[in-house]
């Protein structure tokens, strides 16, 4: 009995090539996850020979694509990811690797799928007239209105007298996301590759915050992302600027810091740290660029600092998986899904897809939004 022959498919060669560059493979890895020689590839991507159809499947599920795409006439004309997204100092400079150019799409695709969503509820995305209003205000004047426009009073935020950061972090993420922005939770990547980044898009935004790092440290990211939607050609000094300014305004960490610091400095800024949930790096450098500390006095403090700062502490165990998936897709993408499905705009496998998750779990992923409002 002989074999049946391989199905050939007759994919577009350079958007074969566009597919494997786009998603930051070299040919080698990409030829041996497909189980070709590297020199089929080559060949199969200057349009010489045909791979088979298996082969194919085997690409598209490797560079993260569908297959479809690599049937297309063309390479599609997609804005180049390293222009629409963030980051801060120390991530790895463009062209990205392969994995964060896969996080980087399935942000974007969470977007479009937003901004779909809305349309088909027919309600206008917040962030389109949030953002075209606070984009206007002068930067002089920016940091009161947009404390304002987040909801958190300063008295509430001294309240939580959170040391770990955990309910600090949760109330800013829940704030953020009323402005809009989608904001998305990744531990995927290590802290020293990415720390975090914003997706611009003057419809749906997103910010993506590495859980691999302190949750006070992802605060101070979220709001640093979020002063890059707001002006995206701003220095990374002016979005750690604005974020200081908006977690740490400076009249009353001034008033805080003379009262709490008046014996012990190095102390004192560990309570100011805590005061306003940030961590004691973050606090010491903002009493230095707002000049509460002589200049020679604040280096010596952040240098002491930062000897004694060690990595974040994890949470161990694998956690309650409806609450990853919360911190993975973010609480108003979750929330809007649920909401299409419960007005019947979208089918149920269609949320499930959106959700990764099955059409069972959506019971507790609403119970956890119910008590994530209530705890609020």
């Amino acid at each position: 009995m002989r074999d049946m022959p391989s199905t050939v498919a007759r994919v577009t060669p350079e958007v074969l090539r566009w597919a494997r560059e786009s998603a930051g493979h070299d040919a080698a890895a990409a030829a041996q996850a497909a189980g070709l020689y590297h020199w089929q590839l080559d060949m199969a991507e200057d349009g010489q020979i045909d791979i088979t159809l298996s082969q194919a499947e085997r690409l598209a599920e490797f560079y993260d694509r569908p297959l479809a795409d690599l049937f297309l006439p063309e390479p599609p004309d997609e804005p180049s990811e390293e222009a629409l997204f963030r980051r801060l100092p120390g991530a790895p400079a463009p062209p990205w690797g392969p994995k964060m150019q896969k996080l980087a799409r399935r942000v974007r695709a969470r977007q479009d799928a937003a901004a779909e969503l809305y349309g088909l509820l027919e309600q206008p995305p917040p962030w389109l007239e949030e953002g075209s209003r606070l984009r206007h205000i002068p930067d002089s004047r920016l940091s009161e209105p947009m404390r304002g426009a987040l909801g958190i009073g300063i008295d509430e935020q001294l309240s939580w007298d959170d040391s770990r950061g955990y309910m600090a972090l949760r109330h800013w993420i829940d704030a953020v996301e009323a402005l809009g922005v989608l904001v998305m939770q990744d531990g995927s990547m290590a802290l020293e590759e990415m720390r975090g980044f914003a997706s611009l898009d003057e419809i749906v935004p997103a910010i993506v915050l590495n859980t691999k790092d302190d949750p006070r440290a992802r605060a101070f990211t979220l709001i640093h992302e979020l002063g890059h939607l707001l002006r995206p050609t701003a220095p990374e000094q002016w979005c750690n600027d604005f974020a200081g300014d908006i977690l740490m305004p400076k009249v009353v960490l001034r008033a805080q810091f003379e009262t709490l610091a008046a014996h012990d400095p190095l102390k004192g800024i560990g309570d100011l740290a805590r005061v306003f949930s940030v961590t004691p790096y973050a606090a010491a450098i903002r009493l230095q660029r707002t000049k509460a500390l002589p200049s020679n006095r604040a280096d010596h403090l952040i240098a002491t600092i930062r000897s004694r700062q060690h990595p974040p502490a994890r949470r161990g165990g694998g956690g309650h998986g409806g609450r990853n998936k919360l911190t993975w897709l973010g609480p108003a993408f979750v929330r809007l899904v649920l909401n299409a499905t419960d007005a019947q705009a979208i089918p149920l496998s269609n949320a499930a897809g959106l959700l990764e998750s099955k059409v069972d779990t959506f019971p507790g992923l609403r119970q956890l939004l119910e008590e994530r409002d209530e705890s609020g």
